[in-house]
């Protein structure tokens, strides 16, 4: 969400007995440019009490509220406060502190299910403290990374289902050793690392390469020979990258059908070795969830 440059375009006043309350709406296309409301994409409700301007914005088809932010006056130029994204389920995504049109104080993110993802503190626009959470299905953390800029530190700590530590790696500057923790409840000291240096895994030849194998393997006709309608077809093959570079594991995560899931597996399990990902100076497996997209025109 960026601060807009736009000048309000249509004002309601309204008086409160606790003092002048000011109510404004403002109207935006698309890339949140002013324009005239016949012509809007976006609109905004603001209300100005005190010295801030806070300000709702809505999708004008079906008055979905898809951010709110609070900023300095009426020409929205300069955000001063805190500012919330929404998804289209209405749940909050983000919730943001600005000072004077820099990132200052707390972040916190959530995703669409509501499980929070990330907890990061700004000051005057740098990160100096983050907190990262990736979950099992459901509520179970499964991993979270704790990032402290100021004291250079970093902690990496995985868990099994019951929320018990299984191993961490625990970094000062680029100097780390992973620890292990044993159902026993022992700890033992496994390697140690000497980078910070995360790389996931590749297709030799970059994204380039990939997107020129799948565009000269796939086979393009084989929704028309199996009888697919007119449209478009998204399949997803999740597979898994050891630390060799092999492939494994390939599966299709859509239904569509007419063989494209079983065309998409081919041309996967078809392209060799790759470059396995790293992680702290180690190979590590890696997962990868592949989209293609079929087009099936007119004949």
């Amino acid at each position: 969400m960026k601060t807009i440059l736009a000048a309000f375009l249509m004002l309601m006043l309204s008086l409160s007995v606790n003092g002048q309350i000011k109510r404004y709406t403002y109207y935006f296309d698309a890339s949140l440019a002013p324009t005239q409301k016949e012509k809007a994409f976006v609109y905004g409700k603001g209300l100005k009490q005190d010295s801030l301007v806070w300000v709702d914005f809505f999708l004008i088809h079906n008055d979905q509220k898809i951010f709110s932010a609070t900023y300095t006056d009426s020409s929205l130029n300069v955000l001063h406060g805190k500012s919330i994204d929404y998804y289209s389920n209405g749940r909050v995504q983000q919730v943001k502190r600005y000072v004077w049109n820099e990132l200052d104080g707390l972040m916190q993110q959530w995703d669409s299910t509501g499980r929070q993802t990330d907890s990061i503190i700004y000051v005057r626009g740098a990160v100096s403290f983050k907190k990262k959470f990736r979950y099992f299905t459901g509520s179970t953390i499964i991993n979270e990374v704790i990032t402290d800029s100021i004291r250079n530190t970093l902690q990496d700590i995985s868990y099994d289902t019951a929320g018990r530590k299984t191993r961490a790696f625990i970094f000062s500057g680029n100097t780390g050793i992973e620890k292990i923790y044993h159902p026993d409840g022992s700890v033992t000291n496994g390697d140690s690392l000497y980078t910070r240096e995360e790389k996931d895994a590749g297709f030799p030849g970059g994204t380039k390469a990939w997107m020129t194998y799948l565009t000269r393997t796939l086979d393009a006709t084989r929704p028309i020979r199996a009888g697919a309608p007119v449209g478009q077809y998204r399949v997803i093959v999740q597979f898994i990258i050891d630390t060799a570079g092999n492939i494994s594991n390939i599966k299709a995560l859509t239904s569509n059908g007419y063989g494209l899931e079983d065309e998409a597996i081919r041309v996967i399990r078809r392209s060799g070795k790759w470059t396995p990902a790293r992680q702290y100076g180690r190979f590590v497996k890696a997962y990868r969830k592949q989209p293609i997209t079929f087009s099936v025109t007119g004949r």
